[in-house]
């Protein structure tokens, strides 16, 4: 670090032997002498910039640059010129004549930074680097993500046409055998009076688990896939669930659908069957609740569906008392992503007495379109 008095009027300037150093000037040599070559040393891309500086230094009375600087034997060097006006007592106290002043001049150290400016572009590159490393690997993840997503909805697709398949099969293969199996069992009936008593009681309850079998398997074969839905749409297949919900677990539900639903999409329709589906079970199973609410509403932008119950919440992670977000199932994840999948949101809002399931699902207007038309077709 060198110091240095400059006089903007006049142009003159006194140098520390260390700022003669600095500048590669012979030491104890004039800096009035040697203003044109410093100048010429300065790089011709700072040049213009140094100048101005220097003029608004005279006018401001404070001076604060950097510029690049090529020295005679160190070569391209960056410099940092600090200053600021004062009354003029030279560098040895004398002024520049030797003689006290009280004229305006700039008194100021110049520092080489060259050090600093290496270290800054090496820490800049490094940051670049790490930032190229980091959107290469957002991207990388972003699409790893969109892959799993793509295949999330691939593997749901999969298992709704599995579900209907096996409902299919149910039905058909299986009901046509039960069928027959009570159809056989009905011609031995006719002859009953001539079984022995043990017999003819054997019978009776072959005849009665024939009966409840094949109501098990219709009642089956119509939650895996309700025949209503894809024939009558979503308010008449949740009608028809619910009731019988109602009926199996003994858990009261009270259904509210709005006069505006209609018919949706058919991907709609089955999420929102499905989140349906899914949250009462999870009543049924974990909540210990008598009562529950679902609500289906419609406006000419989303679907809102709601479900509530009244018991116990959604476990908490870890200990009861602490008071930590409830850990999602596979059930859950999979009403989110249904949601996800269809532009919508979707949240679980659960305490000790109350739990709501909420979704919001967007009607898009092409949807809407479709879902007329196979509504008019079907009628």
């Amino acid at each position: 670090m060198g110091g240095f008095v400059w006089d903007p009027r006049s142009g003159e300037s006194e140098l520390t032997a260390e700022l003669q150093e600095i500048f590669g000037f012979e030491t104890g040599s004039a800096m009035d002498k040697n203003q044109e070559r410093w100048l010429a040393n300065v790089h011709a891309d700072d040049r213009a910039m140094v100048l101005e500086r220097m003029q608004e230094s005279a006018s401001s009375g404070n001076m604060n640059f950097e510029y690049r600087y090529q020295h005679p034997r160190l070569g391209l060097r960056w410099l940092y010129a600090k200053g600021q006006i004062r009354t003029d007592e030279g560098v040895n106290g004398k002024g520049l004549n030797g003689k006290g002043s009280d004229e305006k001049k700039i008194y100021g150290v110049v520092m080489d930074v060259t050090e600093r400016k290496k270290a800054e572009a090496e820490l800049k590159l490094v940051h670049e680097e790490l930032e190229e490393r980091v959107n290469q690997r957002t991207a990388e993840l972003r699409a790893a993500e969109a892959g799993l997503r793509s295949l999330s909805t691939r593997l749901m697709q999969l298992q709704d046409e599995e579900r209907r398949r096996i409902s299919r099969e149910l039905h058909d293969s299986s009901g046509q055998i039960l069928a027959a199996l009570s159809m056989c069992i009905s011609v031995v009936e006719r002859e009953a009076d001539k079984l022995s008593e043990r017999a003819g009681r054997n019978l009776t309850d072959a005849t009665r688990l024939v009966r409840e079998l094949s109501q098990e398997v219709r009642t089956m074969s119509h939650v895996l896939h309700p025949p209503l839905l894809d024939e009558a749409g979503l308010e008449s297949a949740l009608r028809w669930f619910v009731e019988g919900f109602a009926e199996r677990s003994g858990i009261n539900v009270d259904l509210d659908l709005s006069p505006e639903l209609g018919r949706l999409s058919k991907e709609m329709e089955i999420s929102i069957f499905r989140i349906v589906q899914e949250s009462l079970a999870n009543v049924h199973r974990h909540s210990g609740s008598k009562t529950a609410q679902v609500q289906v509403g419609r406006d000419a932008q989303k679907v809102t569906l709601e479900i509530r119950d009244q018991g116990r919440g959604l476990p908490l992670k870890g200990k009861a008392e602490r008071s930590e977000p409830a850990v999602p199932g596979v059930g859950i994840q999979g009403m989110c992503e249904r949601v996800r999948q269809l532009g919508g949101h979707f949240d679980i809002d659960s305490t000790k007495g109350n739990t709501i399931v909420r979704a919001e699902i967007p009607v898009h207007t092409a949807e809407t379109a479709s879902a007329g038309k196979v509504a008019q077709a079907t009628t």
